[in-house]
């Protein structure tokens, strides 16, 4: 399984503390996901942007079948990891990506929409 994290931008507004953080719940998040969605060979951009959930602080979109874009608004984006904090987000967040690619891979979008 090969995920590649990009996570430059980050460091505009994340201290190395914040973004390790960051890194380890989006991976465990993949690893979640994964017990139900085998993905793998994806490239995930992480960036500061306006484009999140409003109060979640994050957000993402799948472009194709290899990439995930994840954005972050680092004003509303908590990083405690308790029901309300940003990492219970994230994960929903790449659950929620992670199918959108497995219907970039087919059947799903190619055949369908």
């Amino acid at each position: 399984m090969s995920w590649d994290l990009n996570t430059d931008d980050l460091t505009r507004s994340f201290s190395n503390s914040d973004i390790t953080t960051i890194r380890n719940g989006f991976m465990r998040a993949v690893d979640w996901t994964n017990r139900f969605l085998k993905v793998d060979d994806v490239h995930a951009h992480f960036w500061i942007a306006d484009r999140t959930f409003g109060p979640w602080g994050v957000g993402a979109c799948a472009p194709g079948p290899n990439t995930m874009h994840v954005s972050f608004n680092p004003e509303n984006f908590l990083l405690r990891d308790n029901e309300h904090g940003g990492q219970v987000r994230l994960s929903a967040v790449v659950a929620h990506e992670c199918h959108h690619i497995m219907r970039w891979r087919g059947p799903g979008y190619v055949a369908n929409v």
